[in-house]
């Protein structure tokens, strides 16, 4: 009879072992989330800084077309040539690294869950300044107004991210 108590003990002990190290486990997957969720974000904004200044190339282009009468495309050859289209390239790689990236953080923890929501609205607003940077639109001072406006609404969100990861 002695020898209940002592193997509820060991039993007991090796419970509060094995909770430990599941606790602690999952402890570090939910830090290597959120540091994955924290670059991610930081990839996006590089990417989004990279969508602002290609339209601010085709500030250049707008302001070439207007003194020779050419249209946009003709004016983009001249002035930016084959690096139109490599930055176009680059522009579709990186997107479709994004999408791999996010990809492999889809299932949040639930305590990442809001900031998985805003990485996704970072990534949505990412989108929309890449379409823009791969077909500018006319008339110039709209594109030129909606892709800063674009730009200061992803900066919020990313500050409201890194507020939410404890950055």
């Amino acid at each position: 009879m002695d020898r209940c108590p002592i193997k509820i003990y060991y039993i007991f002990l090796l419970c509060v072992l094995f909770l430990n190290i599941f606790c602690q486990n999952k402890g570090k997957e939910e830090a290597m989330y959120a540091m994955r969720v924290g670059e991610l974000g930081d990839i996006i904004l590089v990417q989004s800084s990279a969508c602002l200044n290609q339209s601010k190339a085709y500030t250049a282009v707008w302001e070439y077309a207007k003194v020779t009468g050419e249209d946009f495309d003709s004016a983009a050859r001249h002035i930016l040539g084959p690096a139109r289209a490599e930055a176009k390239d680059q522009f579709a790689l990186n997107k479709m690294n994004i999408e791999d990236f996010l990809k492999k953080i889809e299932d949040p923890p639930e305590t990442y869950k809001s900031s998985h929501a805003k990485l996704l609205k970072m990534y949505d607003i990412y989108v929309k300044l890449n379409d823009l940077a791969l077909k500018p639109s006319a008339p110039q001072e709209e594109y030129e107004a909606s892709i800063f406006k674009l730009y200061d609404k992803l900066l919020k969100e990313a500050g409201e991210l890194h507020t939410l990861l404890g950055k």
